[in-house]
């Protein structure tokens, strides 16, 4: 369960770039796992990038390759979808499908900005309580009826 003491240090965080993700959350995901890192001078944390599909640009038109192909990242991992303005549009029929599996077998999985809507795809909301983007309030609560989306 996402939030459970990591498995083995350093704890490994895969960010799942979609094409044209938002940088801002990336990089504010990121930066605290490197400076914690510096802080206590040993590696608690490592982190790459995957890619569903080609390398993603972001949505400032920065390109980013993965570091290790999606199907290759192992199940201790902890994986984080990052999204942008179009989910419906840039998520590969497949990561859906792959979400799940790795949730069956205990992955921790989280999103960054609309990477809650690939997750609400995947099924992997119901009964959980998730947070949205705020220009898809009223979609992402018809789309995921059993997503419980926190006003804060």
């Amino acid at each position: 369960m996402f939030g459970e003491p990591p498995v083995e240090l350093p704890q490994a965080f895969v960010f799942v770039l979609q094409p044209q993700f938002s940088m801002l959350p990336v990089v504010s995901a990121l930066e605290p796992l490197r400076l914690a890192n510096r802080v206590f001078g040993r590696d608690l944390y490592r982190w790459s990038a995957a890619c569903a599909g080609a390398p993603a640009s972001a949505s400032n038109g920065l390109s980013i390759g993965p570091q290790i192909p999606l199907k290759q990242v192992g199940d201790s991992a902890t994986i984080v979808v990052c999204e942008g303005l179009d989910p419906h549009i840039n998520t590969p029929r497949s990561l859906p499908a792959d979400l799940r599996r790795r949730a069956r077998r205990g992955a921790d999985i989280g999103s960054l900005c609309t990477g809650s809507c690939v997750l609400g795809r995947a099924g992997l909301l119901t009964g959980y309580r998730c947070t949205r983007h705020w220009e898809n309030l009223h979609t992402f609560e018809e789309a995921f009826p059993g997503a419980k989306p926190s006003e804060k």
